[in-house]
């Protein structure tokens, strides 16, 4: 179990450096996928997060930097979004389509303009339920 738990760290910190070249052209990532099937009471969960000790680290300082980072463009997109749906109302009411070309060219400036959402890395994911994991692995 301790092995299989320090594995699964040292995957976790191998990840995006190194890449295996099964052959010309395909290529795949260190990834383990590991399971520890223990009854109850045999201490998975202290050797779990004593294995995870450096990474959870990591991840706070992560959540710390990017946190305030990822509200700002979350924002900065809601607002660009809603200018889209305006313009898009405004399109649909126009008498004239030289009045709709031209909203229809401001919409495509602001949607180049979105600004793509950025989420905080996250390496570790515990006691989550299958349809939480897909959420997070999104």
């Amino acid at each position: 179990m301790v092995l299989c738990n320090l594995f699964g760290v040292l995957s976790t910190v191998a990840q995006r450096r190194f890449c295996l070249q099964v052959k010309e052209g395909y290529h795949e990532s260190l990834n383990l996928y590991l399971l520890s099937p223990l009854s109850p009471g045999e201490r998975k969960s202290a050797v779990t997060q004593a294995a995870r000790r450096p990474l959870t680290p990591w991840e706070n300082d992560q959540e710390k930097v990017i946190g305030p980072l990822t509200q700002e463009v979350r924002s900065k997109r809601l607002t660009l979004e809603r200018a889209i749906d305006h313009h898009r109302n405004w399109a649909a009411k126009a008498k004239n389509s030289q009045n709709r070309d031209s909203l229809l060219q401001e919409i495509c400036g602001l949607e180049d303009e979105l600004p793509e959402l950025l989420s905080i890395p996250r390496l570790l994911a515990d006691d989550i339920t299958p349809e939480c994991l897909a959420v997070l692995m999104e």
